[in-house]
């Protein structure tokens, strides 16, 4: 039974599913399309091993990501439930600017249909706040270090796989194991093509879910792309966008004093620099 070696572990909205995507091109990588959320939601806990395992392509590196899995105190015990399922795992974990990954967060969640509070209303109290503990980069880290040695983890910040796609690669191909040398003309793909940034309603939603989970989300944005282009279709298919919320200089210090403590171990733990980041 083949058992995942790699896995993506978030954080939400920072590009894990590009990542996913790019990583899928190299000929000895098969990461599962869709999110499986197994160590992190109950439900799917108690499918299994065999159920988990039998979701994995024999590769000789083979995967999934999930970004819940970066949610502590949400789901709680997802590094216990990795290290005894698979103690030799290696991770990738993608950050970016936190106070602009949590913006980025609820206008998702709103868009899907998830969030009904205003922004305001989501950010009153931020130490009970998911969004401001997935951008607590050090604090999710902390908890899947005292499980795994510090080498199996790559930090990737979203801006170098954005701007510098090539070496990023290299460095996570040379993370799992692989060739660090391959390439491929689908590494141009960009993370707001098709699919991104289009405001789908309901039924727009489950059909292009049901679309990626069968083929993967960069070629669902080729066929969005050519769809959306379709009198009347688009319109079917999708619905008014979500304003993106404007962070007020009193909520955005008081992100601030929860965040810039974690951003500064974070560039201890990891050596980037991250000097376009706001805290």
């Amino acid at each position: 039974m083949p058992f995942p070696n790699v896995i993506v572990i978030g954080a939400q909205k920072c590009g894990t599913s590009i990542l996913r995507d790019y990583l899928n091109l190299h000929p000895d990588i098969a990461l599962v399309n869709q999110e499986m959320h197994f160590f992190s939601e109950d439900r799917l806990w108690r499918r299994g091993i065999d159920w988990y395992s039998a979701q994995f392509a024999d590769a000789p590196v083979c995967g999934e990501k999930s970004p819940s899995y970066a949610s502590w105190p949400f789901a709680p015990f997802v590094p216990e439930r990795i290290a005894r399922v698979v103690p030799d795992a290696r991770f990738i974990y993608l950050v970016r600017d936190p106070i602009e990954r949590l913006v980025s967060a609820w206008v998702h969640r709103t868009r899907h249909g998830s969030e009904f509070r205003t922004f305001d209303e989501a950010f009153a109290r931020l130490e009970t706040s998911e969004y401001v503990a997935q951008s607590q980069y050090m604090t999710q880290l902390d908890r899947f270090l005292t499980h795994f040695p510090a080498e199996r983890f790559l930090v990737i910040d979203q801006a170098d796989l954005r701007h510098d796609r090539s070496e990023t690669l290299r460095r996570a191909f040379r993370h799992v194991g692989v060739a660090e040398t391959f390439t491929s003309t689908g590494f141009a793909a960009e993370s707001q093509a098709g699919t991104e940034g289009r405001w789908l309603s309901p039924t727009g939603l489950r059909i292009v879910s049901r679309i990626e989970h069968a083929i993967g989300k960069q070629r669902t944005k080729k066929i969005a792309a050519v769809v959306a282009r379709v009198p009347g279709v688009a319109g079917a298919l999708q619905q008014q966008p979500v304003e993106r919320p404007t962070v007020s200089p009193e909520l955005r210090e008081r992100l601030a004093e929860v965040l810039a403590p974690e951003a500064t171990r974070l560039r201890e733990f990891t050596g980037l620099a991250l000097s376009h980041w706001s805290v």
